[in-house]
């Protein structure tokens, strides 16, 4: 097995535990923790607002659909704050990450939980699987990004070269390399079989006013576009990003935030949502680099979003211990949905568009069922 070093002066070994958890009713938290007050409810809509900037339409191929939402399981284990959250590619597995320093696997459907990956120094902050889903990347708050196994339950390798923090990672849509943002302000690029640093994209000469050709604070998230030829990065220094996936060039910024940008995900491939600590969550056209709407609604910092597999809602996370689910299509806020009782981090939806999924402060992650009528 394969050891990590670590700039603060540690050595880690990488394990993994199996750990099944017998299924409950369906409706039943799962977990090792305490007792769940099940507090998840719904909270009318009314108090939300949006700003309309300019019209929009979702491709043509993307029809709005109804749908309800209820709660489906709590998932209890990590032994402290939840920071990060994604789906594999099949929709079979929901992987997490928290401060207790873990990644655990979950089965979907039934909430048991199948490993749990130990190694990292720090706070797990950003995770992606790649390809059939057999493959995830964790990044962490001991500057690296580590690469998992999961048919062999094994850390394959771990990237090293960042100075601070790592945020957030994306691969190639063909994941020979690996694409790392982080608080020491740079964009690297890994590749992905010998783990060697091949490109390290960072502001050049004395940071100046955005927006420049570069960020000039922390990088919190990194997501590529659906064609895999963009990626989008948000940064404390209030803006969005595109770049050329290829080469790393920077195409262009996206200004209005007025606080920290702390995530965003694309609509299509030339629309994009981001959201921030200003309370808001923007639509933007990226053909305009303007924003088509303002959401607000949260009334608090916004640390999240995603935006669902059929490209027509997306869903927020806030420091009001909320997710809210909104429309595109019909600019609608579509729903608020109670339960966590701290602040939520991530959001993500599965592939099959059957989940959605939430991690808190409150060491817990909430799966929500998705109806279609």
């Amino acid at each position: 097995m394969s050891a990590m070093s670590s700039e603060m002066g540690e050595e880690a070994s990488f394990v993994y535990r199996t750990h099944m958890i017998d299924q409950g009713t369906g409706d039943d938290d799962v977990g090792d923790g305490p007792d769940d007050p099940r507090m998840a409810t719904f909270v009318p809509s009314l108090a939300a607002k949006l700003t309309l900037a300019a019209p929009t339409t979702l491709p043509p191929e993307r029809k709005a659909r109804i749908i309800q939402i209820e709660k489906k399981r709590v998932l209890k284990g990590h032994a402290e704050a939840v920071m990060s959250i994604c789906f594999s590619p099949d929709s079979l597995t929901l992987a997490s990450g928290s401060d207790d320093k873990t990644v655990r696997l979950w089965d979907s459907a039934s909430g048991n939980l199948k490993t749990i990956f130990s190694g990292h120094l720090g706070r797990i902050l950003g995770l992606r699987f790649i390809g059939s889903g057999t493959i995830l990347f964790s990044s962490s708050k001991d500057k690296t990004v580590v690469e998992w196994d999961l048919l062999r339950n094994q850390h394959r390798k771990t990237l090293e070269g960042h100075t601070n923090v790592v945020w957030s990672c994306c691969l190639t849509q063909d994941g020979t390399q690996a694409i790392s943002v982080s608080h020491d302000e740079t964009i690297r690029y890994w590749d992905t079989m010998s783990g060697a640093l091949l490109k390290t994209i960072k502001k050049v000469g004395a940071p100046g006013p955005a927006p420049g050709t570069h960020h000039t604070s922390t990088i919190y998230k990194i997501q590529p576009s659906p064609n895999g030829k963009m990626f989008a990065t948000c940064s404390a220094d209030k803006s969005v990003r595109i770049w050329d996936l290829a080469s790393g060039t920077h195409i262009k910024a996206l200004m209005g935030h007025t606080s920290h940008v702390t995530g965003v995900d694309w609509v299509s491939n030339t629309k994009l949502v981001s959201c921030s600590w200003d309370e808001t969550i923007r639509l933007w056209d990226l053909d305009s680099a303007t924003t088509d709407y303002v959401y607000t609604g949260h009334n608090s910092k916004v640390h999240c979003v995603a935006v669902s597999a059929d490209g027509d809602c997306f869903a927020t996370g806030a420091e009001d211990k909320l997710v809210k689910v909104w429309r595109i299509s019909t600019l609608e806020h579509f729903v608020s949905l109670a339960g966590h009782t701290e602040e939520v981090m991530g959001v993500a939806w599965s592939g099959d568009g059957e989940l959605l999924a939430s991690c808190s402060l409150d060491k817990t992650i909430r799966t929500w069922k998705i109806l279609s009528v």
